[in-house]
């Protein structure tokens, strides 16, 4: 059981002070045992910065008031006076919170004792420094405005107290504590405003030429298609045909009269006969040239009714009638595309 003595046997408390006050002996506890002998050993070789982290760890693991008072004198002996005065004053309620107002008394004791020796800093904020959405921090935890102007207890060594506002860049400041008992006073750097930000120049690739909105194709011709070129193919034929049929219809009419003065009765000239011949084969030219033609000309109708639409287009197309003496025909010519 750690025993509470008068504060000129302080030392002797945390030298020779004996077990913590544990109840439960768990797996926490019998490790947060070893920890506080072990910190003990190093108090006694005056090893305080390597005592305190294990003290801390004892009562983590297993909370006692007799680790927290040893704690608390560990952080005294390490010059972390702010640290030792906050560590007594918990003890003190600790043990108000337990009803044992001589220990109460005892760490209020102490902690009154150093309070006098702390180093403290205040940071005051000057009214130009007060911008919009201003936040002050020192040592990385903010500062309200009710805590500025407020001397506050701190540990011996470097300080950092920094500002930041929206729309400023960013300062802090440095300072560096050494002597017992004094007052520091610091001011956060004044906030210079921050630069426009810079254009975003985009450093994406350009769009693929496929990407690209492209022009609708232009318009293609459409063609007459293959049926009804040979549709136009066969008119032009059944034309020919009637065109042919005509001629020869005008030969065979006139070899008929040109007989009719070679001949008398059945008797006829040399050369009236010759007519009468001639006039028979025009005759027959013009009779199948007709029926050529006729026939051509349905089929030219039918095809081109019938004709899908198609692209195939015709250059050229022309017909012509070959006409000779006792013969006759068509002669069909195109250019196809």
């Amino acid at each position: 059981m750690m025993q509470w003595i008068a504060p000129g046997m302080l030392a002797t408390l945390v030298l020779l002070g004996g077990s913590r006050e544990a109840a439960a002996q768990s797996h926490d506890s019998v490790t947060a045992q070893a920890l506080f002998d072990d910190a003990k050993r190093l108090v006694t070789d005056k090893k305080y910065a390597e005592a305190c982290p294990k003290f801390e760890e004892s009562q983590r693991l297993d909370p006692a008031i007799g680790t927290h008072f040893a704690l608390a004198e560990c952080y005294e002996r390490a010059g972390r006076l702010a640290t030792a005065w906050a560590a007594y004053l918990d003890v003190a309620s600790e043990a108000k919170a337990e009803s044992r107002p001589d220990r109460e008394r005892f760490a209020k004791a102490r902690a009154e004792a150093l309070a006098p020796r702390m180093s403290r800093i205040t940071v005051v904020v000057p009214a130009p420094t007060r911008v919009a959405g201003l936040e002050i921090k020192r040592d990385g935890e903010v500062l309200h405005e009710p805590q500025w102007g407020v001397a506050v207890p701190v540990d011996p060594g470097a300080h950092v107290v920094a500002a930041a506002a929206p729309g400023k860049v960013p300062n802090q400041t440095t300072v560096v504590i050494q002597d017992e008992g004094k007052v520091t006073e610091v001011q956060p750097p004044p906030l210079l405003d921050a630069p426009a930000p810079a254009p975003v120049v985009s450093t994406a690739a350009p769009p693929l030429a496929s990407n690209l909105a492209t022009p609708p194709p232009a318009a293609q011709p459409r063609g007459l298609g293959a049926q009804r070129i040979l549709a136009i193919a066969a008119g032009a034929v059944g034309v020919g045909g009637l065109v042919v049929g005509s001629i020869f219809g005008l030969e065979t009419l006139s070899k008929h009269s040109d007989a009719q003065g070679e001949c008398q009765g059945n008797a006829c000239t040399p050369g009236g006969l010759a007519d009468v011949n001639d006039g028979k084969s025009a005759g027959n030219v013009s009779t199948i040239a007709f029926v050529v033609g006729g026939v051509a000309l349905a089929g030219g109708a039918v095809l081109w009714l019938t004709a899908p639409s198609s692209r195939s287009t015709v250059g050229a197309l022309g017909v012509v009638p070959l006409i000779g003496r006792g013969t006759g025909g068509l002669s069909l010519h195109g250019d196809w595309r």
